[in-house]
């Protein structure tokens, strides 16, 4: 028993020296994940242009006022993005880079944190499973919010680790008190992960003595009330009463239950999700391994009685159920806007698993388990590589509404810009952020000016675009109006599925227009 005891202490100490190698493959998969996902330049979709085209058609204090299409973003995300548009332009590539950068650095931060936390073991297999999970990688590559979610929260539980630490100073307190406000204003989940820093510094305050953090605690929940108060009052008040003036019936189903006895059973499905959904999951109980390594994470640091951590990695839980009681931040329900969970759910599940394999039961075969995993999580991000590279994009008719925008715009004929009537409001928002890029090659106009356009020009192109339901789909038919003073002429139909309508229909029409002539 001693010897065999021995061996094992052995060939732990020799797979210690393995742990920096391996740690260094999943930093160089993680960030080539990313990068090649921004590299593919695959079309934005739907909600993407929702976003995007707030960037077009607003200078920067007209975005903190309600977005179009009743989006919701924070001010500094919206200004960050702004900005590159104005730098860079408006290319796939300019839009999302931001973000990308964002979920790449959010990655370096949280596998310091993972370390401030856990043993070397623990923080490898958390920083693996963060690194090769779908969702933060497809997040860290749209012109979404969601990546600065998981920079603010891995950021949040790296320093507030680091103040929680037995002999630890002031100064991780202090610099999360400094850079609070920029958190805050780029990431509006960001104030659940700020919170439990605070909650968890005042446990840890009363339980360890540490009466030198009680000032800059104070001073730090000072900086997040006053950012998160004036954020919210410049732009989360009049973006929020907006979305629930028109869109809050979409987040129906991550809100709490109204009948507190369907609670339990919600909860539980909503864990069991795509709110656990790492490094795989989904709806409907796919998540639900992922649910129970994370309860076993739960209960070991319970036995050890690590409370301080627990409340870090536990609370922005909590804070986030009581917003989503009051209405006014979802639960669950979709990974996208749980990216701030995600530091402490791959933690949580990485110490969960640890504790099983620690069990006497798996003695013999544990390090060889450990490894396994490992490899497992490698082969994943190899896969998901192999279909982000076959179907980078969200469905086959973004990639060809923008395919045609760009065709059809580059062979306009010199000084004959595209016309087009439609309201912006009508027109799906993929197919309107491609035509808008296009710039000084469309022309939006009235439907009633195409005669006075008629008689200067003679002849022009018309693109005819089908109304479009605000929020809705494209109507099938093609009703071209008639109009006094021109006659038109079909020249080619485009017809594809587009946007969350899977049905083929009519997206464009291209008409040539000419002034009847007089007799």
């Amino acid at each position: 028993m001693a010897a065999e005891t021995a061996n094992n202490l052995t060939r732990w100490k020799t797979a210690k020296n393995l742990i920096p190698g391996i740690a260094l493959v999943f930093i160089l998969l993680g960030v080539a994940l990313r990068l090649l996902r921004l590299g593919l330049n695959f079309p934005l979709w739907g909600d993407e242009a929702f976003v995007a085209l707030n960037f077009l058609d607003s200078d920067f204090l007209s975005l903190a006022k309600p977005l179009r299409h009743y989006q919701i973003a924070p001010l500094g995300f919206l200004w960050i993005e702004k900005t590159m548009v104005i730098i860079l332009g408006t290319t796939e590539l300019a839009v999302r880079l931001a973000p990308c950068l964002a979920g790449t650095l959010a990655l370096f931060i949280a596998l310091n944190g993972f370390q401030a936390t856990t043993p070397r073991k623990t923080a490898l297999l958390s920083f693996a499973i963060l690194a090769v999970s779908y969702y933060p990688i497809r997040h860290s590559c749209e012109v979404k919010p969601y990546a600065f979610d998981l920079l603010a929260a891995s950021i949040f539980l790296w320093l507030g680790s680091k103040a929680l630490e037995k002999n630890s100073s002031q100064k991780p307190v202090f610099l999360l008190a400094l850079i609070s406000p920029f958190l805050l204003f780029t990431s509006f989940p960001a104030a659940f992960s700020a919170g439990a820093v605070c909650i968890a510094l005042g446990f840890h305050i009363l339980h360890r003595k540490q009466h030198h953090l009680i000032f800059p605690t104070i001073l730090l929940s000072l900086s997040i009330a006053a950012s998160f108060s004036a954020h919210y009052l410049i732009v989360g008040n009049n973006q929020y009463n907006n979305e629930l003036a028109k869109h809050h019936a979409y987040w129906d189903s991550t809100f709490p239950p109204v009948n507190l006895l369907q609670f339990p059973t919600w909860l539980l499905k909503t864990h069991a999700g795509n709110l656990s959904a790492y490094p795989l999951g989904g709806k409907d109980g796919a998540s639900a391994i992922t649910f129970l390594l994370f309860l076993s994470g739960i209960f070991a640091l319970v036995r050890k009685s690590n409370f301080s951590l627990l409340l870090l990695l536990l609370a922005p839980f909590a804070l986030n159920l009581v917003a989503a009681f009051m209405g006014r931040y979802p639960y669950g329900g979709s990974a996208r806007v749980a990216q701030h969970l995600a530091p402490s759910i791959c933690l949580l599940m990485a110490i969960g698993a640890l504790s099983i394999l620690n069990l006497k039961t798996f003695s013999k075969i544990r390090l060889k388990a450990f490894f396994g995993i490992l490899l497992l999580l490698i082969l994943l991000a190899f896969i998901q590589t192999i279909r982000d590279v076959k179907k980078p994009y969200k469905s086959p008719g973004d990639l060809q509404a923008r395919s045609l925008v760009r065709e059809l715009c580059s062979n306009l004929p010199p000084g004959q810009p595209l016309i087009i009537t439609r309201d912006k409001d009508l027109i799906d928002p993929t197919l309107e952020w491609y035509l808008k890029t296009q710039r000084d090659k469309i022309a939006w106009t009235a439907e009633d000016k195409l005669q006075i356009i008629a008689m200067q020009n003679r002849k022009f192109l018309w693109l005819w675009l089908p109304f479009r339901v605000p929020g809705g789909d494209t109507l099938p038919a093609i009703e071209i109006p008639i109009i006094k003073g021109i006659q038109w002429e079909i020249k080619k139909e485009f017809s594809f599925a587009l946007g969350r309508d899977t049905k083929i229909k009519p997206q464009m029409v291209l008409v040539e227009v000419s002034a009847v002539e007089s007799p």
